[in-house]
C-alpha cells in the first residue's frame, strides 16, 4: 500500500487554505490555543465547515487510507497551513492539555498568535 497522492494531499491543502486566516483573523493576538481549538474554530465557518469535508473526502479517495484521512488533515494538512502563517508560531506539543483536546488524531500542539 501506498501513502497519500501527493496531488490529493495538495489538492486538500488547496481546499482549506483560505479559510485558515479567516479563522485565525477571529483569535486575539498573543492568544495560545489548540490544533483542536482551532480546528472547532475554523469549523464553525460554515464555508470553512465544507472545505474541510471537501478535503477529508480527497484525502479519503486515496486507496487503502480512507482510515487515515482525519489523521492527516488534522496532524499534517492543518499544521502545515499554520507554520506557513506569518503571524503564528508552534508554541511547542500540549502535553499538559485537558483529555477533551486529544482528539485521536495528532499529538495536540499549542500555537500562538503574534
Amino acid at each position: 500500500m501506498s501513502g497519500i497522492r501527493q496531488d490529493s494531499y495538495e489538492a486538500a491543502l488547496e481546499a482549506v487554505s483560505p479559510y485558515i486566516l479567516r479563522t485565525l483573523e477571529r483569535a486575539p493576538s498573543g492568544g495560545r490555543f489548540t490544533t483542536h481549538q482551532f480546528i472547532r474554530a475554523f469549523r464553525q465557518d460554515p464555508e470553512a465547515e465544507a472545505a474541510y469535508q471537501q478535503a477529508l473526502q480527497i484525502l479519503a479517495d486515496n486507496p487503502g487510507w480512507a482510515h487515515a484521512a482525519t489523521k492527516v488533515l488534522h496532524g499534517q494538512v492543518i499544521p502545515q497551513l499554520l507554520r506557513a502563517c506569518p503571524n503564528v508560531r508552534f508554541a511547542g506539543f500540549a502535553y499538559d492539555a485537558p483529555p477533551a483536546e486529544d482528539d485521536g488524531t495528532a499529538v495536540p500542539s499549542y500555537w500562538r498568535k503574534g
